[in-house]
């Protein structure tokens, strides 16, 4: 693995880390309520169970919540660009694809609004599924079987998204007679 994709891998675990970090403070914030509130439901069902959620991004009036996820979009801006300054342009173009769908603005470096309480745990699983693909299509070029095999077991959504390498993980296997 080259330095390039060492440096892709710790941006990824450094933000993986800070979404972690905020769900955390939701759940220790949900818990000390009593009853719940709106936002706590939506939250709960996403982060437990992925169920179908029509309100999935629905905002919170709870200013220690906004200020919450305020905090972490301006902590993840602030990690984004000490890592686009090592990137290579081909880590850097992955990443920045990859953000879009969360309304990152590749021009101006910036979230265009904050993350909500919806998005984050759907945002960590695909950021460590991001993570894992640095290893899995390597390994479905080389014919690894059972690393590939655990990965679409862990991120079956990643199946036909093309990799790093503008591959996808049938082609990477294919192209090597795998």
């Amino acid at each position: 693995m080259g330095n390039d994709e060492k440096q892709l891998k710790a941006c990824l675990t450094s933000i993986v880390k800070l979404v972690e970090e905020c769900l955390a403070k939701f759940n220790s914030l949900n818990q000390q309520r009593q009853p719940q509130s709106r936002t706590d439901i939506v939250y709960d069902s996403v982060a437990e169970d992925f169920q179908l959620n029509n309100n999935i991004y629905t905002f919170t009036f709870n200013n220690e919540e906004n200020e919450l996820l305020q905090a972490l979009t301006t902590n993840i801006e602030v990690q984004l660009a000490e890592y686009f300054k090592q990137l290579s342009k081909l880590c850097l173009n992955y990443l920045l694809d990859f953000l879009y769908i969360y309304h990152y603005d590749r021009t101006q470096r910036k979230f265009l609004s904050p993350l909500s309480v919806g998005v984050l745990h759907s945002f960590s699983l695909e950021l460590k599924g991001l993570f894992a693909s640095c290893e899995a299509y390597p390994a479905a070029f080389n014919g690894q079987l059972d690393v590939v095999a655990k990965f679409i077991k862990d991120y079956p959504t990643f199946k036909d998204k093309p990799g790093l390498w503008e591959t996808t993980l049938l082609y990477s296997a294919a192209r090597n007679n795998h």
